[in-house]
């Protein structure tokens, strides 16, 4: 029987292994030729734990504009708080953001936020929570070894 060892250096290994590092750091992922993302997996360590804070601070407002039947209102209030959790926690941040005049925006989790919870920017949204469930954003590179003569 192998060793752990040389299990874990196995084909199953390096089909369903994850990089432990790279799902709550994050991994770059182009999403056009002049923009990359770093994105965390989605549901990682310290999603949950943002996610729980932001609906507890959040609480009172939502109960009034539940008991008001305020539907319209609730939506809007969990749409942010789901994008600032995003923003926090699963886009980590980005490279070759530009404004109209060519010059980067920096990524901050308030640019993020706004970016995520946007109407007219869902596609992005859908495509970073798409990217962070992709299992190949985070899946551990296997290291080829040159083989001697």
């Amino acid at each position: 029987m192998a060793n752990t060892a040389q299990k874990l250096q196995s084909n199953l290994f390096y089909a369903f292994a994850s990089d432990l590092q790279k799902e709550n750091e994050g991994s770059w992922v182009p999403i056009s030729a002049e923009v990359e993302v770093k994105v965390a997996r989605y549901g990682n360590t310290e999603f949950e734990k943002v996610q729980d804070e932001m609906y507890k601070s959040k609480k009172m407002i939502l109960e009034a504009l539940k008991a008001k039947g305020d539907t319209v209102g609730y939506a809007q209030v969990t749409t942010t708080i789901f994008a600032e959790v995003i923003a926090k926690t699963v886009l980590k941040d980005w490279k070759g953001v530009t404004d109209e005049k060519g010059e980067e925006i920096p990524y901050t989790v308030e640019v993020g936020t706004a970016y995520l919870s946007d109407p007219q920017m869902t596609k992005f949204a859908d495509t970073i929570i798409d990217l962070s469930q992709n299992f190949e954003n985070y899946r551990v590179k296997k290291v080829e070894t040159a083989v001697k003569n």
